[in-house]
């Protein structure tokens, strides 16, 4: 028999050793109270208008804040996945903290927050200035990371999953910054490996792209 090695049980599976010392709830709002706080300073240094003495001040204290947590930083490992099977089928993202693209204390990844609604996968996010591309506009990269992730999501919570072959994203209009974003994705069809997730974007009430992946499932001996 053969395991599908993206199914979501077999993702856990793979991480449970880690999984089982991650941290504990009161450690966990501390850390979310961190990345909270780094992602305030991340949106802020993109619009910054002090002068060359505020700038010098901020940064000796940035530096000596990098200095501290570097003493900690490498402590342990921490797997990507943090949780299992029932927080992935109510907030998807508590179940991956560390994702570049939607983990919650992750002070890279976009404010992006899922949830499962039947076989669709939806997603708010409201992007700032971190995430421009064109003045007031998000950056079209963005946009598809976060395509690559929810259309792979959608895939795994419904059965079929794997790595991502080809993602295609339509933009039909420009994507604002600072405002609500809605991302749906669904698995549309399913052909022996490979997996056909597709998924649009709202503003509003408008569509303002759609996206196509790809996906190819791998298969592991049990």
């Amino acid at each position: 028999m053969v395991k599908d090695a993206f199914s979501h049980e077999h993702l856990f599976s793979q991480h449970s050793d880690r999984i089982e010392s991650s941290m504990g709830d009161a450690e966990r709002v501390e850390w979310q109270r961190l990345a909270n706080a780094l992602r305030r300073c991340i949106d802020a240094t993109t619009t910054l208008a002090g002068d060359a003495g505020a700038l010098a001040s901020l940064s000796r204290r940035a530096e000596d804040l990098a200095d501290e947590m570097a003493t900690l930083s490498g402590a342990r490992g921490v797997a990507l996945f943090g949780g299992g099977a029932e927080s992935a089928a109510g907030a998807i993202s508590a179940g991956v903290p560390f994702s570049p693209v939607m983990g919650q204390l992750n002070p890279i990844a976009p404010p992006l927050v899922l949830h499962r609604d039947g076989d669709t996968v939806t997603g708010t996010v409201t992007l700032g200035s971190p995430y421009q591309g064109a003045p007031g506009l998000v950056h079209g990269a963005i946009v598809a990371a976060i395509y690559d992730e929810v259309l792979a999501l959608a895939n795994m919570l419904n059965g079929p999953s794997g790595p991502t072959a080809r993602l295609s994203v339509q933009f039909r209009k420009p994507t604002p910054l600072h405002t609500p974003l809605r991302f749906e994705a669904r698995t549309d069809r399913v052909d022996d490996r490979k997996v056909v997730a597709k998924g649009r974007c709202l503003a509003g009430d408008v569509v303002v792209s759609e996206a196509e992946g790809l996906y190819i499932r791998i298969r592991l001996p049990e």
